[in-house]
């Protein structure tokens, strides 16, 4: 287990940095799929 403080803070980062990622990805995905459906302008009725 040799990882000193610093390479392990490296790794941690560098997993939030891509949970972040996907996270904002899923975001623009959602975002982009309600507005192609119009389901943000809401119904006309």
């Amino acid at each position: 287990m040799g990882a000193t403080l610093t390479q392990r803070r490296r790794v941690d980062d560098e997993g939030l940095r891509v949970v972040k990622s996907c996270q904002m990805e899923r975001n623009v995905y959602v975002l982009i799929l309600c507005m192609l459906d119009g389901t943000i302008k809401g119904s006309t009725g």
